[in-house]
């Protein structure tokens, strides 16, 4: 016969609870009937959901957070829901001589005034026993609390919280989860939050998911804060930033998704295929017609179906990452590969290019200032005395060698260089690998310069990236490009490579990108590179076509763009070397020292090599001060005439 489900709190399962956090082991485990309990180590604090009656959902705002229980308290007839709570803080208040609960629950739509059925302005009520009035030594958590709560912003309306004192914290209809008695003898503090439930349709009761998703987000970090400032102010325990109150390891689902993504990302190279395989045939047919009509280019065949793509993309369950932090990552990623697989879907046609604006962006008025006030302090033509050129064959000699002196920094910089037969010139890195094209030739002053940026830039946050707990560090954050580029950039401008023919070439590629956006064709675009601005036919080309490949592609604005981003970072005082622990955007840096301040990031085991250089150290003061792109570039000018 089959035994019953047991939908009881017994002893045993209490017992092995608190033994665990008597040796600050991690507690998960599901609750008999309804429920869980996660306290991620030993902490002075717990939140606290009780499901009574109808589901509401509101248990997501406690489940974001490091220390939680959610529990139906018809299950365990509340006692014993108590106890486990109880014997919890008994057990942690030994340590920490204070404790804090944060007990959370919506207000039931019957009590909810008919003016406020249709509003979705959040609203608040912060709520603590009349006993604690006169402790003022919770009034700042309080306050905080308070101050956090307001803040929330849901569909541009602004939350209104208040303060209430009453003889009972808890949720109507519900016994408080511990008596006065119990706390007082436990030294716990014991705060109700009731939140107006904004995030439900008022007439079927079904969530809006984007409205909860963001009041859960919200509403744990401020939730981290009150603990922080409750931990500082009334514990044994000091800590340096709220963030580290936050969860210090990835759950089995989060890795369970990353693994996921990891396997559809690994499905195409979206730069390879959106770069024309007949580069050298195209531009000797565009020379042959004296340079009158558009070229063909043609593409490698997509490796996959997008639409099949898409739903396993999209049935990737991401309500289920807890993390908000981790949460958001991967949702900006589902929205990023939605997009450039929708490009690739419409490749070599004018729908391509519409994603790429999406991606990249377009050019705004100060980069087409920029970009037009180096074009024209840079004369065409310029460039340092040749000393000869270095061929693929040789350039590729030297890129191994620069791996092997990051292998013997980090034994599992397994990097590869290779001359790949179907690209025709350029450098490109995919993954662990640098891929040469076979006419690539460059001049010898810019060896080392480029080997900073494809190696010591791409390649050490991919293994950098690689060397974390999940895969999106090495696969790309959304919109790490950007990043990426502007890092890349400035490698080569720390070792003293950064020449003003380079500059000139990123300013001509958003040249050529915004009248691409403005709706000029390939041979109009071309020509007034050509006699506008001065450039060979030859480098023209090449820039006219990395623009319009695929249909349209706008990446190349991010160049100078990111540049002008990392140097604004630099001169705000920035520190570079977080920038290296994989391939993140501009717009993660704070989650990425969040997630650093929690454990779950390992420092970045592989420093860039250039780090350790005089004429970086002496690049990066000057960097600190008053810099101008357009100076340097009419400095550098200077030099090289005279």
């Amino acid at each position: 016969m089959k035994k019953k489900q047991s939908f009881y709190i017994t002893d045993d399962y209490i017992e092995e609870v608190c033994t665990r956090l008597h040796k600050n082991k991690r507690v998960r485990r599901p609750l008999p009937g309804w429920g869980r309990i996660h306290i991620d180590r030993r902490l002075p604090f717990l939140c606290v959901y009780r499901k009574s009656g109808d589901e509401d959902g509101a248990e997501r705002f406690v489940t974001t957070g490091a220390s939680f229980i959610i529990a139906s308290d018809k299950a365990h007839s509340g006692k014993r829901l108590s106890k486990l709570v109880y014997t919890i803080v008994e057990e942690l208040s030994k340590e920490f001589k204070s404790f804090l609960i944060i007990e959370i629950w919506s207000k039931k739509p019957g009590k909810i005034a008919a003016e406020e059925i249709t509003s979705i302005k959040p609203r608040f009520r912060i709520i603590i026993g009349e006993q604690d009035y006169k402790k003022s030594s919770i009034n700042s958590t309080l306050n905080i609390l308070k101050e956090g709560l307001d803040k929330v912003t849901i569909l541009k309306q602004h939350a209104r919280s208040e303060i209430v004192y009453t003889k009972n914290v808890s949720p109507a209809k519900l016994q408080p989860i511990l008596g006065h008695k119990e706390e007082k003898k436990l030294n716990c503090h014991l705060i109700g939050v009731e939140i107006n439930p904004v995030y439900l349709n008022p007439r079927t009761g079904a969530p809006f998911p984007v409205i909860k998703r963001s009041l859960s987000e919200q509403m744990s970090y401020v939730f981290q804060q009150a603990f922080f400032e409750f931990t500082n102010k009334l514990t044994t325990q000091n800590v340096a930033h709220y963030h580290e109150l936050g969860k210090s390891f990835l759950s089995h689902r989060v890795i369970e998704i990353d693994k996921r993504f990891a396997q559809l990302c690994n499905h195409f190279d979206f730069l390879k295929l959106a770069t024309p395989i007949n580069e050298a045939q195209a531009r000797r047919d565009f020379q042959r017609k004296k340079y009158d009509k558009e070229p063909v280019f043609f593409y490698r065949p997509v490796p996959f179906d997008p639409t099949d793509f898409k739903k396993e993309l999209w049935n990737i369950p991401l309500e289920e990452i807890e993390d908000p932090a981790i949460s958001q990552l991967f949702y900006e990623k589902r929205e990023e590969l939605d997009i450039k697989v929708s490009m690739l879907d419409h490749l070599d046609t004018p729908w391509f290019h519409y994603g790429s604006m999406q991606l990249y962006g377009v050019v705004g008025p100060r980069l087409s200032k920029l970009s037009s006030r180096l074009l024209s302090v840079i004369p065409p033509h310029t460039g340092r005395a040749r000393k000869g050129y270095v061929s693929a064959a040789k350039f590729r000699e030297t890129a191994l060698q620069e791996i092997q002196r990051y292998k013997e920094q980090y034994k599992p910089f397994l990097a590869m260089a290779e001359i790949s037969e179907d690209m025709y010139s350029g450098l490109m890195v995919s993954q662990s690998k640098l891929q040469i094209g076979k006419e690539f030739r460059v001049p010898q002053y810019r060896v080392d310069a480029l080997l900073q940026h494809e190696v010591g830039t791409h390649l050490v946050t991919y293994f950098n990236g690689l060397a974390q707990p999940f895969s999106l560090l090495h696969i790309g954050f959304a919109g790490y490009d950007e990043l990426q580029e502007g890092l890349a950039v400035l490698a080569e401008f720390l070792v003293d490579g950064l020449s003003p023919s380079r500059l000139r070439m990123l300013a001509g590629r958003v040249k050529a990108a915004e009248y691409m956006i403005d709706g000029a064709g390939f041979v109009d675009t071309f020509n007034i590179l050509v006699k506008d601005y001065g450039f060979s036919k030859s480098m023209a080309f090449t820039l006219v076509m990395r623009i319009y490949r695929g249909g349209g592609l706008t990446k190349d604005i991010i160049y100078l763009r990111g540049l002008l981003e990392i140097l604004e970072y630099i001169k705000s005082g920035g520190n570079l070397e977080p920038l290296y622990v994989g391939k993140i955007s501009y717009a993660h840096i704070p989650i990425i020292n969040e997630l650093q301040l929690r454990g779950i990031l390992k420092p970045a085991p592989v420093v860039p090599e250039f780090f350790s250089r005089e004429s970086t150290s002496k690049n990066l003061e000057k960097l600190k001060k008053a810099f101008s792109l357009v100076s340097y570039a009419e400095k550098e000018v200077k030099k090289q005439k005279s």
